[in-house]
């Protein structure tokens, strides 16, 4: 059950974690986030340089990355679990429409994925 919900009106959301060891993010939903990214920095949720963390039963729906890539969930040099959430109708014109992952370790389980979409 999702008990709290993050809707974006701006076209410009952007939720970045940066060097943070032991984040919890659980039962969440961020619905129709954007963000016009020109340099295609950050997915609309960023977590760079994060360490023994997780995600857990959240929703991520309807986020839209105008920028070059990274979509709705993007992963950098991390190290995350990533259990039991919803990853629906997210795009991004470049790579990561749902996910994006780069120089990190992720344990991925019992995740729903649907129609999500990245041009790269």
């Amino acid at each position: 059950e999702i008990t709290s919900r993050i809707v974006c009106t701006s076209s410009s959301a952007r939720f970045v974690f940066r060097e943070i060891t032991g984040l919890h993010i659980t039962a969440l939903a961020f619905v129709s986030c954007v963000y016009n990214s020109t340099g295609g920095s950050s997915g609309v949720v960023s977590l760079i340089s994060v360490q023994r963390s997780n995600i857990s039963n959240c929703t991520f729906q309807n986020f839209f990355n105008s920028g070059v890539d990274k979509g709705a969930l993007a992963i950098i040099n991390s190290t995350i679990t990533i259990t039991g959430n919803t990853f629906k109708n997210n795009s991004a014109e470049g790579w990561g429409g749902a996910l994006y992952v780069d120089s990190s370790n992720l344990d991925l389980t019992e995740n729903t994925f649907h129609n999500n979409s990245a041009a790269g």
